[in-house]
């Protein structure tokens, strides 16, 4: 039983950490970077862009499959995927709010990227096709955010779901304290 708290206190410190790390990189990117960008000249915003999204291409999908493998790990071993479970309504709604974040993320918001990286590093890039395919990234950025707004509810309610879920485990193993 010791093993199987200690797995659970690392599976949540993993998830959570590598959640926080998501939204604290897309905060900065939407908050810090966005506005930065946008009072940019277009060489010096394409300049920026080429050598950015290179590394968000691979960062990005990283922290969003470690989230949700994490996670589901976690809830698995945990017993939170039964529907017994008492709050399983909050892993639920987890689960679905981070599984549209990811296929928005992984599905939608990575072509595009990967797209106008190609087109920006074309000797003559087409400014329709860049312009068509940011205003797809904007929209779905746009879902995302309200995704995160969810997220965040979720989230003020995962320590106390996190402290029942650890008491829980220490009334009901006698080994945990030797």
């Amino acid at each position: 039983m010791r093993q199987r708290c200690m797995f659970c206190l690392v599976g949540a410190s993993v998830s959570l950490v590598m959640h926080l790390v998501e939204e604290a990189l897309d905060l900065f990117l939407g908050f810090v970077l966005g506005p930065i960008l946008g009072r940019l000249s277009i060489p010096a915003r394409s300049e920026l862009t080429t050598r950015l999204m290179p590394k968000m291409v691979l960062i990005m999908p990283t922290l969003v499959v470690c989230t949700l493998a994490a996670g589901w790990q976690l809830a698995r071993h945990l017993g939170d995927l039964d529907a017994s479970y008492s709050h399983h309504g909050w892993v639920v709604a987890s689960f679905i709010v981070v599984a549209v974040m990811a296929v928005i993320a992984l599905g939608i918001l990575e072509p595009a990227n990967i797209a106008v990286l190609f087109e920006l590093k074309k000797p003559e890039p087409n400014g329709e096709i860049i312009g068509r395919l940011m205003r797809r990234f904007i929209f779905t950025a746009g879902i995302t955010g309200a995704m995160q707004v969810a997220t965040l509810v979720i989230i003020t309610n995962v320590p106390v779901i996190m402290a029942f879920t650890v008491a829980r485990y220490h009334a009901t193993s006698p080994d945990i304290g030797t």
